[in-house]
């Protein structure tokens, strides 16, 4: 527990309390349930019924529908604390996300763009991260949250920059496609 916290409210940690915290932490062991964390845990179960911890690992939603992933979340001392600083951002309904084949397709061809222009010779180092920010530059949105109405768009600009590239200059000079069209990659992807 921080110290500010306990600094500002002297009547809810009296001394005798933050010996009983210090013994019980250096002992290293739990304190016993008591029949007031029942009611408490009982309470937070109540108000919190939209709250969803999914397939065992710790992954918990809460009400939200581009519901916020965090690996793991350890619950200690009335502080959740996620394991990983990360939290993953589901992408919302009608989002390029969350659409299945327009986010495999856009990853497709975000990866292809990535192959063919890491092997130009550059004065620095290839950042395989630029385009995400070349794109949520010139979109307005990471890609996974653009709207679906807007995947042409996005499809075409990324193609667009694959073509640009030396190995894609190459390829259509000497006759090759750089990249599958969408309809391609869906019948070739699916299941």
């Amino acid at each position: 527990m921080h110290h500010t916290t306990v600094d500002a409210d002297p009547i809810s940690y009296p001394a005798e309390t933050l010996v009983e915290m210090k013994r019980v932490h250096e002992a290293g062991v739990t304190e016993e349930v008591r029949p007031e964390h029942v009611f408490y845990a009982k309470v937070l179960l109540n108000t919190y019924a939209d709250v969803a911890v999914s397939n065992e690992r710790g992954n918990v939603a809460v009400n939200s529908p581009g519901a916020m992933v965090g690996t793991t979340t350890n619950i200690t001392n009335n502080t959740i604390k996620p394991t990983t600083k990360k939290v993953a951002i589901a992408p919302p309904e009608g989002t390029i996300g969350a659409y299945q084949r327009y986010a495999r397709y856009i990853a497709y061809l975000i990866e292809r763009y990535n192959k063919f222009a890491s092997v130009q010779v550059r004065e620095r180092k290839f950042s395989y991260g630029a385009l995400g920010g070349r794109i949520e530059s010139k979109f307005g949105a990471k890609w996974r949250m653009l709207p679906e109405e807007r995947f042409e768009e996005l499809r075409g600009y990324l193609q667009t920059k694959i073509q640009g590239t030396i190995v894609g200059k190459r390829n259509t000079s000497e006759g090759r496609r750089s990249f599958l069209t969408f309809e391609e990659y869906g019948k070739k992807h699916e299941r």
